[in-house]
């Protein structure tokens, strides 16, 4: 969905005479749509979950608990036009902290760690370390898409400062704003929590990165089914470092 289908369907809400004021929050988002029908996992597709791409002499990824798990990796060449300013080649790897009695905890640093690889770098299948190699890989297609930001009038980490509706609205807009958010994998875009009482963006200068939906076939569970999501500095984004990672989950 894209700016001028969104501002199309708040025309025709309950919700039309806010359009104006409700699009100026509109933020693009890289909606990731799952194939199942695409069994080409050639090196360097994107993908979820299993069968990363990494280089030949590649360290696996330690916590205190044992391995890190691979969680998905992203073709940075396959980004859509109008995303935040961000690397364009290159291979973009995401992992997190598992174990199998859930001790580790989504708000905790390091719980999601990403690794860039440039083009030019040779990357090879690998298995991963047989305590997190669960469930099949998931290929993805990146498109472009739209986002508003869940209900929340006096959220100002998220510079939502002129919310246009008030609480006795709420109801009707979270069943509004689900609407469109019929995929919840995306890069980008705002948080898309539904249990936390409180925004989970570390502050003003942090954008929301990499969000994802629970999933029993993938053995993923985010807060007790929730999602979880993480965030990046704009910056750091900007000039491609990817070393701190934030998350949280509900």
């Amino acid at each position: 969905m894209n700016a001028e289908t969104l501002f199309a369907k708040l025309q025709q809400s309950e919700f039309s005479s806010f359009a104006d004021s409700l699009i100026r929050h509109a933020r693009p988002r890289v909606v990731l749509v799952r194939d199942s029908t695409n069994r080409n996992h050639g090196i360097g597709n994107s993908r979820l979950n299993n069968d990363p791409d990494l280089p030949a002499d590649f360290i696996w990824p330690q916590h205190a608990l044992g391995p890190y798990r691979f969680l998905a990796q992203i073709n940075l060449s396959e980004f859509p036009d109008g995303m935040p300013n961000a690397p364009r080649t290159g291979l973009l790897s995401f992992f997190f902290q598992y174990d199998e009695n859930g001790e580790c905890f989504w708000g905790d640093p390091g719980f999601v760690i990403a690794r860039y690889f440039p083009t030019n770098q040779p990357l090879v299948r690998t298995r991963q370390p047989k305590e997190v190699d669960l469930g099949d890989p998931v290929a993805i297609t990146l498109q472009s898409g739209i986002d508003l930001p869940n209900f929340n009038p006096f959220n100002t980490v998220l510079r939502v400062t002129d919310w246009p509706l008030d609480k006795s609205q709420a109801g009707a807009y979270e069943k509004l704003h689900y609407s469109w958010h019929e995929v919840d994998d995306y890069l980008f875009g705002y948080p898309n929590n539904h249990t936390l009482g409180y925004d989970p963006t570390p502050g003003l200068e942090w954008q929301s990165f990499l969000s994802l939906e629970s999933d029993e076939e993938l053995h993923w569970c985010w807060h007790d089914g929730d999602r979880l999501v993480t965030f990046i500095e704009s910056d750091k984004l900007a000039k491609g470092d990817f070393s701190d990672i934030r998350s949280d989950a509900g």
